[in-house]
């Protein structure tokens, strides 16, 4: 498992963080992330063997949220 944050353009809404976790959570490979409101972060938890690191950026870039990249 590997552990990446990424630093997501500024949330301007409280329901972004579930539509981002909810993807999360539905995509294979993905073991668990959250998403900080606040700081407008990401965490993921993954397994590289079925997910890269540039394929969790992609789905939620396809969500129409920004990423600025991993921290």
């Amino acid at each position: 498992m590997k552990n990446t944050t990424y630093q997501l353009k500024k949330l301007t809404c409280p329901s972004s963080v579930s539509k981002i976790e909810d993807m999360l959570r539905e995509t294979k490979g993905i073991d668990s992330g959250e998403v900080i409101f606040d700081s407008s972060k990401a965490r993921v938890y993954f397994d590289e063997k079925v997910i890269t690191s540039k394929e969790i950026e992609e789905k939620i870039i396809a969500l129409g949220f920004g990423v600025w990249g991993e921290v």
